[in-house]
C-alpha cells in the first residue's frame, strides 16, 4: 500500500473536520478539473480499469482507479470496507485531500500493476460482457488480490486505535500545509444605544457630548413673521395663531345682534358673508391674511 492510500485510511477513520471541508469547497472546481484531465491525458485513465469502456466517471477509494458507472456499482456491491466509489464527472461530491492525493499517487496503469501483476491474471472483460462476469472479476482483482503482487487476500487490516489518532493528525498537518487560506471574516462592531438626558433639544443642531447629549439649547430666534409681526417666536407662535383665528371665525359665528353691516345677498344654505365683502372690500386686508 502506497504513503498516499494509507493516509488515507488514517484521515478516514479520523472524521472529517470543519478544515477538511473548508478547504474541499475552496478548491471545489479544481479538484474536479483535475481529475477530468487525468481522464483526458493519461491513456490508462481514459479507460475504464476493469473493463473496456472509455471516458471513466467514476473513482474507487483507496485503490486509486478510474472507473465507468457499471464498475463503480460493483464495487458498491463489494462493500466499504473493500471499496469506496466517487463520482467525478457530475460536480455532486466534495473531493478532499486525501482522496485526491490517492488518486494523484495511482491511476489505472498503477493499479493493474499492482493488482494484475501474475501472469495468470486474465484480460479484462468486455464492457458489454455479462454482470456475473464482470462481478467475478472485480471482486478477485480486489477483494480475493488473485493477482496482487501483495500478499494479503484483502485490503490490509488498519492500524491500531492509537496509530490511528497519529496518522489522523499528519494527515491534517498535510492539509493545512496546503489549504487555501480564505480572507478573514470583516470585524463587526455592535452599536451601542446612547444615553439620553431628558432634556428637550433640536436635534438636528445640538452638538453631542460624550455620554449624551449637551444642556438644552435656547430657543432659535426667528426673523419676524409676516403676520404676527417680531413679537413672534417659536414658543408663543401656537398661542398668537389661535388668537387671531378666533377673531376671524366670529365674524361667521356671532350673535344675530352683531350682525349688523353683514349682507344677507347670499345663497341659502351658506354662511353669512361680511359687508366688507359685499362691498368690494379686501378679505385678506381686513383679517391680516
Amino acid at each position: 500500500m502506497q504513503h498516499a492510500q494509507h493516509t488515507y485510511m488514517a484521515w478516514l477513520a479520523g472524521g472529517k473536520s470543519e478544515e477538511d471541508k473548508t478547504w474541499a469547497r475552496a478548491n471545489d472546481s479544481a479538484t474536479h478539473a483535475e481529475l477530468k484531465n487525468a481522464v483526458r491525458t493519461d491513456p490508462a485513465n481514459g479507460v475504464c480499469a476493469d473493463c473496456s469502456a472509455i471516458r471513466p466517471g467514476w473513482a474507487v477509494l483507496p485503490h486509486g482507479a478510474y472507473v465507468c458507472i457499471d464498475c463503480a456499482q460493483l464495487h458498491r456491491g463489494l462493500g466499504r470496507h473493500i471499496s469506496q466509489v466517487k463520482a467525478f464527472n457530475t460536480g455532486t461530491y466534495l473531493w478532499f485531500l486525501p482522496e485526491l492525493e490517492v488518486m494523484r499517487t495511482m491511476g489505472n496503469a498503477r493499479v493493474n500493476e499492482t493488482h494484475c501483476a501474475s501472469p495468470d491474471a486474465p484480460p479484462k472483460p468486455s464492457q458489454h460482457a455479462d454482470a456475473s462476469t464482470k462481478l467475478a472479476y472485480v471482486r478477485n482483482k480486489y477483494e480475493h488480490r488473485l493477482w496482487a503482487t501483495s500478499t494479503p487476500a484483502a485490503m490490509p487490516s488498519p492500524p491500531a486505535q492509537e496509530d490511528f489518532a497519529v496518522e489522523a493528525t499528519q494527515a491534517r498537518r498535510m492539509l493545512s500545509a496546503r489549504e487555501t487560506h480564505l480572507p478573514a471574516a470583516p470585524e463587526f462592531h455592535i452599536l451601542q444605544p446612547v444615553a439620553y438626558s431628558g432634556a428637550s433639544v433640536d436635534l438636528l443642531s445640538a452638538p453631542v457630548a460624550d455620554g449624551g447629549f449637551s444642556v438644552p439649547l435656547q430657543p432659535t430666534a426667528h426673523p419676524p413673521h409676516p403676520f404676527f409681526g417680531a413679537s413672534w417666536t417659536g414658543e408663543n407662535a401656537s398661542d398668537a395663531h389661535q388668537s387671531k383665528a378666533t377673531a376671524v371665525l366670529s365674524s361667521y359665528t356671532s350673535p344675530p345682534e352683531a350682525m349688523a353691516g353683514i349682507s344677507h345677498h347670499h345663497r341659502r344654505g351658506q354662511p353669512a358673508v361680511p359687508q366688507a365683502l359685499v362691498q368690494g372690500g379686501d378679505f385678506f386686508s381686513q383679517y391680516g391674511l
